[in-house]
């Protein structure tokens, strides 16, 4: 097996979203003579310290300028002209340096995915890509001019180009008619503990559960769910999110039938989820991405709420290849319309109706095993031994 330089810029504990978290549980999944992962950290220096298996080597470069992890976008442009040769060199010298003899540049972040392919042809290693959304086509005005300048050398470069949904795969193989487009799902590395699948239980009050960020993803969806429930007397909304309310309140949630949790660390999620009664999923029926974009993400955040051993909630538009995956494993009540009477009847179905809730909880464990990660890693690795470059040592 070769030794592969994994460049993404999410890494726990600097990034808590969803990039991190297929980012590590991708890594898990490897042994430390077969990987090292690069990522990004405040350049004034911050905490990398995080529990996680050994075995494979972490490197964190200073390449992120913030306040307190905001305003990326407003150093966006010091970061690219002051930031980006350091680090180009950097990851140069840790190729060196680790002898590695292939390279991956993942994307949402094109600072990273850029600088991975700079170093890939610099030091005459081979390069693949892996694309966790898309990128050009959710792009506008001049992000977009200098999305498809990027896009079209990492393209050309990639041997592979990994994508996160069988959906992406798709959409990118009707585009462009390639052969190198390969589904790389999420994945987990272990099973959690203690958690026992919940079998349906009459309840005065319904609790829903719902994980992770809220943006534009995933905004409109919530802001239905939570509108839907708000004067509810038996559903009632939790939320492990490391997103402040007052935050949420600015985005239009109304969080008056709603308690947060703040963000909950891995070792507390399951049983915390354990706790309530409903695992949700909000995906976006539309806002401000592209099209493409709500047709073709697979949200993180559903591995765990998968294992969680309770009945998930779905809301996601028809159109999408999330709602195809839901629909076709019948792991979830799908709702596909941002419809009141719609979701109190796939609520209902769950709550009052003891068989189709234990259905949906063994479905749903059973639609996890597609993201084991020693399942998910042989895509990868059988992929990267198949490269078409010579070799360089």
């Amino acid at each position: 097996m070769k030794r592969i330089l994994l460049a993404s810029r999410s890494l726990f504990p600097c990034y808590k979203g969803g990039s991190a978290f297929v980012t590590e549980s991708l890594a898990a999944s490897f042994d430390k003579e077969e990987l090292v992962v690069v990522g990004g950290r405040f350049f004034l220096g911050e905490d990398t310290r995080f529990n996680r298996k050994p075995d494979v080597k972490f490197i964190y470069l200073p390449t992120e300028i913030h306040i307190r992890n905001r305003g990326h976008k407003y150093f966006k442009l010091i970061r690219w002209l002051l930031v980006f040769p350091f680090f180009v060199r950097q990851l140069y010298n840790i190729v060196k340096k680790e002898k590695i003899d292939y390279i991956v540049g993942t994307f949402p972040d094109n600072f990273y995915l850029f600088g991975s392919y700079w170093v890939s042809k610099w030091a005459n290693v081979p390069f693949s890509s892996y694309f966790h959304n898309t990128y050009m086509e959710n792009r506008r005005g001049i992000d977009r001019w200098w999305a498809g300048i990027v896009q079209e050398r990492v393209f050309n470069q990639s041997e592979h180009i990994f994508v996160m949904s069988e959906g992406m795969g798709r959409y990118y193989n009707k585009k462009y008619n390639w052969d190198k487009f390969v589904p790389l799902t999420h994945s987990f590395d272990e099973y959690p503990e203690g958690v026992k699948p919940t079998e349906w239980q009459q309840k005065k009050k319904w609790k829903l559960v719902l994980i992770g960020n809220f943006n534009y993803s995933n905004l409109d969806a919530t802001r239905f769910l939570f509108d839907a429930l708000k004067d509810s007397d038996e559903y009632e909304i939790v939320l492990c999110t490391k997103v402040p309310t007052p935050v949420l309140e600015s985005k239009g949630l109304n969080m008056k039938n709603v308690t947060n949790l703040g963000f909950v660390p891995d070792d507390d999620l399951f049983p915390t989820l354990q706790k309530n009664d409903i695992a949700v999923v909000t995906h976006g029926f539309g806002g401000k991405l592209e099209e493409v974009e709500y047709e073709t993400i697979f949200p993180t955040r559903t591995i765990p709420l998968l294992l969680s051993g309770k009945p998930l909630l779905v809301l996601s538009p028809g159109n999408a290849y999330y709602s195809e995956f839901i629909r076709n494993r019948n792991c979830g009540e799908l709702v596909e319309e941002k419809d009141k009477a719609l979701l109190m009847k796939a609520l209902g179905n769950i709550s009052r109706n003891p068989q189709r809730h234990n259905e949906l909880v063994a479905n749903a464990s059973k639609a996890a095993e597609t993201f084991y990660g020693k399942t998910v890693i042989q895509t990868f690795k059988r992929k990267i031994r198949e490269t078409r470059a010579a070799e360089v040592r």
